[in-house]
């Protein structure tokens, strides 16, 4: 979900806003929430809010990107405990996993395009390749679509480490509406798949104020 326009610090931004659930009684919950902050006139984002709930541990993670001195700062703090910061080197393209998907959303995609994105995970930056590989008619809720099949291959760990590439289907008009994602995680299967679709106002146009700020 995008949602209304915001400013945050000297930032006009949209925060996008993801949020992950178990269905009930699986052995392993997750109730988590990520808000990552995109700019779209540099077309980037400029930090990320993580909520993690998962298996009644909790832990919120503040990550704000700095182009101008090419770092990332990040607060990450454990229910019951103090928050520890941390700064990590970035490059101008790094962004985060919602950031990257949001950037393949506004890029003319054809197939054969492979894009090679640096996704900023908290702690490191790792490499995230997408290969459009064809386009396809999909039956999905809302009808069938004409789409593009982009295989997302990541060096992720952990939980989220995925056992092959991830599927993810855009619609190939020029919007690019993410319309289903299937992905084999160490954690299990993650099936996303669209329910409802509606278009959104754009703000009126702001004097940006640029990553030099």
């Amino acid at each position: 979900m995008v949602g209304a326009a915001m400013q945050q610090e000297e930032h006009l931004v949209w925060p996008i806003i993801l949020i992950g659930r178990t269905k009930p009684f699986q052995p392993y919950s997750i109730h988590d929430k990520l808000v990552t902050y995109w700019n779209p006139t540099v077309k980037k984002s400029m930090g990320v809010d993580l909520f993690l709930d998962e298996n009644k541990k909790r832990r919120r993670d503040k990550i704000r990107f700095h182009f101008p001195s090419l770092s990332a700062s990040v607060v990450s703090q454990k229910e019951g405990e103090p928050a520890k910061p941390a700064t990590y080197n970035i490059s101008l393209e790094t962004m985060d996993v919602a950031a990257a998907a949001f950037f393949l959303r506004h890029q003319p995609l054809q197939e054969g395009q492979t894009f090679e994105l640096p996704v900023f995970t908290g702690k490191k930056t790792l490499p995230l390749k997408a290969h459009v590989v064809e386009k396809r008619r999909l039956k999905t809720r809302l009808g069938e679509k004409e789409a593009f099949l982009v295989l997302v291959r990541s060096s992720f760990d952990g939980n989220m480490m995925a056992k092959r590439d991830i599927r993810l289907f855009l619609s190939a008009d020029e919007r690019h509406v993410p319309l289903l994602i299937e992905a084999e995680l160490v954690l299990g299967r993650l099936v996303a798949e669209i329910v409802r679709h509606e278009v959104g106002q754009i703000p009126p146009a702001a004097t940006e104020q640029n990553l030099a700020k």
